[in-house]
């Protein structure tokens, strides 16, 4: 069961760095075109890299 929880954080993880790598080109396209993709955008980054952390947590709490 281990390796079920490393692959669900490192997939949160890896969720919320393409999420982070989008906010520069979502930026510009925002202000190009006045749309709200970049609120969009960073609200998945944090939802991703929130999902990460309390996976972490949870493994770190049955590893004890």
């Amino acid at each position: 069961m281990q390796d079920g929880r490393e692959t669900l954080t490192a997939a949160c993880q890896v969720a919320g760095i393409g999420a982070a790598g989008l906010l520069v080109p979502s930026y510009l396209i925002d202000l190009a075109f006045d749309t709200d993709l970049l609120t969009v955008l960073a609200q998945a980054m944090l939802a991703a890299f929130a999902c990460a952390l309390m996976v972490t947590v949870w493994n770190d709490q049955k590893e004890e």
